[in-house]
């Protein structure tokens, strides 16, 4: 079963976590939100038709697919039974196709169950390294030292993992317009940073010349962003011997957006 729901993230985090949506039908508790937000939003229904066939597929249930102001679009599975897919309604109305990618990479995300795994992972991996450090004949600062070290470079290498699978996921299940659509939306993504820098002094320090995040920011455990849009290109040339880099009348509306959700 598939169910929209339409307002605030924060709203819906809260009721994933502590499971309220469990067993919940779609009708009645959509009728609620949308007496809280305005009502129903036509333009999720895309993204219900598009998933469909992969939910059936891997045999996912009870998916929310949620729309609100948030940035891009986020997948969570906190519990096994509730799981949420968060997409910002604008970029839906701006960049359906690059809206049905990001959707399917949130699909892998809930489908491997990845933020359940990710802490989970990570708090096995922290309790054997402090077992381990605690035996070393090392004085405290450098054991503390190693620690860090091998439980940051092993959650940088689990949520790295987990990205690129849920990328090629996506591409998987994805045309070449939907992939032509990812490319936009990342290419969007460096645009709006870019001018978040120029304007914005803190921002300055953290985003670097191309438009990413340093690794002091976000990259140490997401994607680069760059790496993204040359791995979809090069995807994409593979498939068709052209090339594709988008026009700038095409990411005029997507750049304000973006821009718009981090300023």
């Amino acid at each position: 079963m598939i169910n929209v729901l339409y307002g605030y993230p924060l709203y819906h985090w809260f009721h994933t976590f502590i499971g309220l949506k469990s067993g919940h039908q779609a009708g009645k508790e959509t009728q609620e939100i949308a007496k809280l937000t305005g009502g129903p939003n036509p333009q999720l229904e895309f993204l219900i038709a598009e998933c469909q066939e992969v939910f059936k597929k891997y045999c996912l249930s009870k998916v929310f697919i949620q729309g609100g102001p948030i940035i891009g679009a986020q997948g969570a599975a906190l519990l096994p039974w509730n799981k949420t897919i968060y997409v910002d309604i604008r970029l839906c109305r701006t960049d359906p196709e690059a809206m049905k990618f990001v959707a399917k990479h949130e699909i892998a995300h809930i489908k491997n169950n990845d933020s359940l795994l990710e802490p989970l992972a990570i708090s096995i991996f922290t309790c054997l390294t402090v077992r381990v450090i605690a035996k070393l004949p090392v004085r405290s600062w450098m054991a503390l030292s190693l620690g860090f070290t091998a439980i940051f470079t092993f959650h940088q290498l689990v949520t790295q993992y987990q990205e690129k699978r849920a990328d090629a996921f996506a591409v998987a299940h994805s045309n070449l317009e939907q992939l032509k659509g990812a490319i936009r939306l990342f290419q969007a993504s460096l645009n709006a940073n870019k001018l978040l820098a120029k304007n914005n002094r803190v921002y300055s320090f953290l985003i670097k010349e191309n438009g990413e995040f340093s690794k002091w920011a976000t990259g140490f455990f997401h994607l680069q962003t760059p790496q993204r849009i040359k791995d979809l290109s090069a995807i994409y040339k593979t498939q068709t011997g052209m090339e594709y880099k988008p026009a700038e009348s095409e990411l005029e509306k997507l750049n304000k957006i973006l821009y718009s959700q981090l300023s």
